[in-house]
């Protein structure tokens, strides 16, 4: 054998067999030959949790939508209505909504620290399509009774500009300070919001959002753990 002349051939199949190794090719073809499809995609996107598809296509399969229902997904996943879309109800209008990682009437966020007393609401316009109003405000030290919160945005020059200023009063026995402040009154459009506080003494912020869907309200189709089909 020619060593010179096959040395070509010899390195593309010690490659094939070092790419073999390291993407586990063996036991991949195994799994997908043992493993059926659904489980495979449950394993992948979750079943209830993350983008939990393998919930979306287990309850397609079970209750047969007659149009495209509207998936709402408490945690921040790329779209996943590709999993059960059906292009014949295009136009159709649907009272039915897939609601996933559902929290409970309340949505809690913590809030990313900037500086001693200035924190930013990430992803705002994503909870305001889950949430109509800012309901509460907590801070971990009960000593605090009186606030001032002042909302800013980053205008166009990406400087902060202050919208609006709200004072707040709490009793002692209460855990919350109580803002009812309307994410409608803010022009969001895929905007952050930032808060700067009156006060720095304490060590834990929470803002804690008004959820729009309250499970009471409507007709359950289906349930399994924190994710839900519902019927208006």
């Amino acid at each position: 054998m020619n060593l010179k002349k096959n040395f070509p051939l010899l390195i593309i199949i010690f490659s094939f067999l070092y790419l073999f190794e390291k993407t586990d090719f063996i036991k991949n073809l195994i799994n997908t030959h043992n493993i059926n499809e659904e489980k495979r995609i449950e394993n992948l996107y979750g079943f209830c949790g993350g983008e939990s598809v393998g919930y979306l296509r287990h309850v397609n399969n079970k209750l047969n939508f007659q149009s495209n229902p509207k998936i709402i997904n408490y945690e921040h996943t790329p779209q996943n209505l590709w999993a059960i879309y059906n292009s014949k109800y295009t136009n159709s209008k649907s009272n039915i909504f897939i609601l996933l990682n559902y929290p409970g009437s309340e949505i809690n966020l913590d809030l990313d620290k900037i500086s001693e007393n200035f924190f930013e609401i990430k992803d705002t316009y994503f909870y305001s399509t889950l949430s109509n109003q800012i309901k509460y405000l907590y801070i971990d030290n009960q000593n605090v009774n009186k606030l001032k919160i002042d909302f800013y945005e980053l205008d166009k020059n990406n400087k902060f500009k202050k919208i609006k200023t709200l004072e707040l009063i709490r009793n002692k026995n209460e855990k919350y300070f109580l803002v009812n402040q309307e994410l409608s009154q803010f022009n969001l459009n895929e905007k952050n919001l930032f808060i700067r506080l009156n006060e720095d003494n304490f060590s834990e912020i929470k803002m804690i959002f008004q959820n729009r869907f309250l499970i009471d309200q409507f007709k359950i189709l289906n349930q399994y753990k924190n994710c839900y089909v519902i019927k208006k």
